[in-house]
C-alpha cells in the first residue's frame, strides 16, 4: 500500500516533467540505505544516470522533481552505464518515460543497461515493449 503510493507519486511526477532546469544539474537524490542517484545532462536529449534507480531514490525525486526535457529531435537517450542498482520502481520509471515519448511520437534509447534491468523486464513480460529501447542487453 504505502510503497505503491510512493511509487505512483514518483512516477506521476516523472511523467509530467517538461523542461530541464540547467541550474539544478547535476541532480543528486539520496534515498534510504545509503543509496543515491545522480542525473546529468550530457547533450541535448542525452541523460546520464549513475548510482541507484530504485524506489528510495525515486521517492526522493518525487519530492524534488528534476525536469527532463524532450528535445525537438527524435527522442531521448538514457545512459545507464553508471547505474549500480535498479529495481521494479526503476523499471516503472523506464516504462513511464517510454509511454510519454511514444505519446509524442518520439523514441527512447537506453545504453549500458544493467543486466538486472533486462532480467526485470523479462520477468514482468515487458520485453516486447521495452526491449527495442535497449541498445545493449547487458553492461
Amino acid at each position: 500500500g504505502e510503497f505503491l503510493a510512493k511509487l505512483s507519486r514518483a512516477v506521476s511526477v516523472v511523467h509530467g516533467l517538461k523542461n530541464l532546469d540547467q541550474e539544478a544539474l547535476p541532480y543528486e537524490s539520496r534515498g534510504g540505505f545509503g543509496m543515491s542517484l545522480v542525473i546529468q545532462r550530457a547533450a541535448s536529449g542525452v541523460w546520464v544516470f549513475s548510482g541507484s534507480l530504485d524506489k528510495n531514490t525515486l521517492s526522493e525525486l518525487a519530492q524534488h522533481p528534476v525536469h527532463v526535457s524532450i528535445p525537438d529531435g527524435l527522442g531521448c537517450q538514457f545512459d545507464f552505464k553508471g547505474l549500480t542498482y535498479i529495481d521494479s520502481a526503476g523499471l516503472a520509471f523506464c516504462m513511464q518515460q517510454l509511454k510519454r515519448l511514444l505519446a509524442m511520437q518520439k523514441s527512447l534509447e537506453i545504453y549500458g543497461s544493467p543486466v538486472r534491468l533486462y532480467a526485470l523486464m523479462k520477468a514482468q513480460g515487458l520485453e516486447p515493449l521495452l526491449g527495442p529501447c535497449l541498445q545493449e542487453k547487458k553492461s
